[in-house]
């Protein structure tokens, strides 16, 4: 969550909707809109200016945010 808190400070309107996106991941670990980065495990997404990368883990059921950046 430390990713998120920071996000908060740059642009608080774009780290509203990453926390809703990555509430959206406990139903639907992998929506349409998620590209897998090869074989790796991880999956990004795109929120607005913001690009979300994660794990899902299917075992737990628990999603887990790697990092949370601007979209070059």
């Amino acid at each position: 969550m430390g990713e998120l808190r920071r996000l908060r400070q740059f642009d608080p309107v774009g780290a509203k909707a990453c926390m809703a996106a990555v509430r959206e991941l406990g139903d639907s670990p992998r929506p349409e809109g998620a590209r897998a980065l090869g074989g790796s495990g991880y999956y990004r997404m795109s929120v607005g200016a913001w690009r979300v990368l994660y794990r899902p883990d299917d075992v737990t059921v628990t999603v887990h945010v790697v990092k949370v950046g601007r979209v070059a």
